[in-house]
């Protein structure tokens, strides 16, 4: 089996490339330096999609609908008759701008053409990487700017984790959901345990889990928006 994984340079391509080469199966890796017309289409049976542009400073509709949505259709012509896996991100349910709305529309195009494919992955991912906006606050406060800390509770799983879900589905060839693999954190307690609650002000609470009884619902703001 051949396994094509887009976004390769990224942080989760990385993780999936690297742990399918451990467990023995051939990974094609893909970065946008490549040509996809230029791959061996033939014997590759499945694609994991992991390019993504993400939210980041001066980024705007542009490069989200050019890197989430037509880099998407690009890669469509050259998938069918193929396992396709693709991620999509949590933070729809709480959250309507520019990076979500451009997944949306990549999730919509893709379900419209579910029939090429032999088979259609949808993975859902929360906060993947939290540490960055961690290591800021603590840095903040041990500089003694007693900065206001919310009890943000929100979910969690790792790069590791979301490959190891991944290869595993490969593997038994059944891809799960991940949803039963989140982990719920909450900002302020993490943060707490790295610096003394003296150094923060806690701050009001947060609810981006959206956890209901086992149910993840849509985030109540967003829906008074509409």
């Amino acid at each position: 089996m051949k396994i094509l994984v887009t976004g390769s340079t990224g942080n989760l391509g990385r993780h999936v490339a690297q742990l399918l080469h451990n467990v023995g199966l051939c990974a094609v890796t893909y970065s946008h330096k490549n040509s996809l017309e230029d791959l061996d289409w033939e014997n590759i049976n499945c694609v994991v999609n992991c390019a993504a542009v993400i939210p980041s400073v001066g980024r705007n509709m542009p490069d989200y609908l050019l890197g989430n949505v037509s880099f998407l259709q690009n890669l469509l012509s050259y998938s069918k008759d193929k396992h396709f896996i693709h991620f999509s991100t949590f933070s729809e349910l709480y959250r309507n701008d520019d990076y979500q709305q451009s997944k949306m529309l990549a999730n919509s195009l893709l379900l419209v053409n579910s029939h090429i494919f032999r088979r259609l992955d949808i993975i859902s991912l929360p906060t993947l990487d939290d540490n960055q906006l961690i290591e800021s606050i603590v840095e903040s406060a041990l500089e003694g700017n007693k900065p206001v800390v919310d009890k943000l509770l929100y979910n969690y799983i790792s790069f590791s984790e979301v490959a190891e879900h991944v290869v595993d589905g490969l593997l038994s060839g059944i891809v799960l959901p991940i949803t039963n693999k989140y982990r719920e954190k909450n900002l302020y307690a993490e943060v707490c345990k790295r610096v003394s609650p003296s150094l923060i002000v806690e701050g009001v609470t947060v609810d981006r889990a959206l956890n209901d009884n086992g149910v993840y619902k849509v985030c109540p703001r967003l829906l008074s928006v509409f």
